[in-house]
C-alpha cells in the first residue's frame, strides 16, 4: 500500500513543479508606464485627463487640510456643501469632472497653469491652417 500524502508533501510537489525563479516562454515582458493611469486606461487621452484630475484633486485636498477649519466652514469657502466636500477630502475622484476640481482649485486660491511639450507620440508634420468653408465667410452686401 502506498503512504497517503500530507498536505506539506503536496505543496513542496507543486512549488517544485512550478520551476520558481523560471520564466514560462508564453509571459508577455514587463511593461513600464510614465504614470498609473497610463497603465489603467485604454487611450493617452484618457490616462492625461485622469493625471490632471487626480493632480488637481490632491492640490485641492492638500489646500483644504491646511485651512485647518471644519468641513462644513471649508465647504463654504469653496461654495460646496460638506457632504460633496467630504467626497474630495476622501478621494472618489470618479464622482469629479476635470471642470468640476479646475472650479474648486480656483475657490482655493489656487492658479493652474496648463504646460505644453510635445511627447513624440504625435506627427512631426506641420499642419495646414484649415480653409474657411463659404459657411463660415463674412457675407458682403
Amino acid at each position: 500500500m502506498k503512504p497517503r500524502k500530507t498536505p506539506e508533501r503536496k505543496a513542496v510537489e507543486f512549488l517544485d513543479s512550478m520551476q520558481l525563479g523560471a520564466e514560462p516562454a508564453d509571459w508577455a515582458p514587463m511593461t513600464r508606464y510614465a504614470s498609473v493611469w497610463d497603465a489603467l486606461k485604454d487611450t493617452p487621452q484618457e490616462a492625461a485627463k485622469m493625471r490632471l484630475r487626480s493632480e488637481t484633486m490632491l492640490l485641492v485636498r492638500t489646500a483644504v487640510q491646511g485651512w485647518e477649519m471644519t468641513q462644513r466652514a471649508a465647504a463654504a469657502k469653496l461654495g460646496v456643501t460638506q457632504p460633496r466636500l467630504n467626497e474630495l477630502l476622501t478621494g472618489k475622484l470618479s464622482r469629479f469632472s476635470l471642470d468640476a476640481l479646475v472650479g474648486l482649485a480656483s475657490a482655493a486660491g489656487i492658479e493652474l497653469d496648463i504646460t505644453r511639450r510635445m511627447t513624440g507620440k504625435t506627427s512631426s508634420k506641420p499642419r495646414r491652417p484649415a480653409r474657411a468653408s463659404a459657411a463660415h465667410e463674412p457675407m458682403h452686401a
